[in-house]
């Protein structure tokens, strides 16, 4: 901008050194984008919030001073409404209640749009088309438990999956409570390498350095493949459900802020949470705080939260070591507050295990070798039953078994 703009008026000093063509030109440069809008009007917003709050407050000490010229209960209960309303104001579109009408039209819309091809069957892809099969795939807000016990591929699966919605372009968020990134990260790689590969290359031996030259390259191409997927890893151990839930909050507005919502939340695993003071070695209370809050969160957050859990050892003392409702350790608050229970199961982790194996055995195991039964023992807008898919240990691959394990 010129004094010509302006007129004569423009190169005026307002102050010294300082003319109006100067100030105005300053105010263009230095003045909010529009792209930086919405970010500052929720900066607006909780501040406002913030004084709302400070307001309720102060007026409240205030009327308690008086002592017996008011009623303490009248005193909390206007208190009380304040903070509701503040609460309620910062609920997300897509938690508000519904009537009945608005929530029969939601459905009805998506049914017809999913009818008519415009809208896919499934808003979260497992990335196996046999569990969407079985599931309709996940939506927004659900909770979903997978248990197993040690060894029988909890993690495999849960790290597979998450890499499997990324490889959809579904933004995720790993935390691994159990395992470091570089650990994660050797998996990672042996599932990508998995799909190039017809003889996959085991994650112990990228760990130990037993690579080929053939493996070198497979490796390269598989680190370029991963460094494009939209996969975040958490790997400080001893979270409280508190600092996850404020992780995952963080990286849902990063996401947001990228153009692309976070899709899912997977938690390995449910039995190393570290606990709040509150129930401290009250176990079963402790799990029903972390699954209760889970679910909540979900819902919050509007992404679907997978969390992977050890069973108990009933399993093992019975012949038939397919997991129930009742081998999810210490509380039933797992079979309620989850909409999805899977429990694991493979054959031949115990034929393994076994010694010395008849003819019989043998033709098991070399049929069973890369089966994992994913038994479905709660589906809350479906029907239980078990999916098998196959699963590669040592590659840390699961696939659809007509894929035989192959991209």
């Amino acid at each position: 901008l010129s004094s010509a703009t302006f007129g004569m008026a423009g190169s005026e000093e307002i102050a010294p050194g300082k003319t109006l063509s100067w100030y105005i030109s300053r105010l263009a440069s230095e003045a909010a984008s529009i792209r930086d809008a919405p970010d500052y009007a929720r900066l607006v917003r909780h501040l406002a919030d913030c004084r709302r709050i400070i307001a309720s407050c102060s007026e409240a000490q205030e009327m308690a001073y008086r002592g017996a010229e008011v009623q303490p209960q009248a005193v909390a209960a206007a208190t009380i409404q304040a903070m509701d309303e503040v609460a309620s104001a910062l609920v997300a579109e897509h938690a508000r209640p519904l009537n009945l009408g608005e929530a029969a039209d939601l459905a009805f819309e998506r049914c017809m749009e999913i009818a008519d091809n415009k809208k896919k069957r499934c808003e979260i892809t497992w990335g196996l088309n046999s569990l969407d099969y079985k599931t309709n795939g996940l939506e927004p807000g659900d909770f979903v438990i997978i248990g197993a016990r040690p060894s029988m591929g909890k993690t495999t699966l849960g790290l597979a999956l998450a890499l499997q919605m990324a490889k959809a372009d579904q933004p995720g968020y790993f935390v691994s409570l159990e395992m470091t990134g570089q650990q994660l990260g050797q998996r990672a790689l042996a599932w990508r390498a998995h799909s190039f590969l017809r003889d996959p290359i085991a994650y112990q031996d990228i760990r130990g350095g037993r690579i080929s030259s053939e493996g070198r390259q497979i490796l390269a191409r598989a680190k370029n493949d991963l460094a494009g997927m939209p996969l975040v890893i958490e790997q400080e151990g001893g979270l409280t459900l508190g600092q996850i839930a404020a992780r995952a909050r963080k990286h849902k507005l990063a996401w947001e802020r990228a153009g692309t919502p976070l899709r899912s939340m997977i938690v390995d695993h449910l039995g190393i949470i570290k606990p709040s003071d509150r129930y401290k070695g009250q176990r079963t209370n402790e799990v029903t705080e972390f699954t209760g809050a889970l679910k909540a969160l979900a819902k919050e957050l509007d992404l679907a939260i997978i969390a992977l859990c050890q069973l108990n050892r009933g399993t093992e003392g019975r012949e038939d070591k397919r997991p129930t409702l009742q081998d999810f350790r210490d509380s039933g608050s797992i079979e309620q507050d989850a909409d999805i229970v899977f429990g694991l199961y493979r054959e031949a982790y115990y034929l393994e295990r076994k010694g010395l194996l008849n003819s019989e055995d043998e033709a098991v195991l070399n049929a069973t070798r890369n089966i994992m039964d994913v038994i479905v023992l709660k589906q809350r807008q479906g029907s239980t039953g078990t999916v098998q898919i196959y699963a590669s240990m040592p590659s840390n691959n699961v696939a659809d078994l007509h894929r035989a394990g192959m991209d």
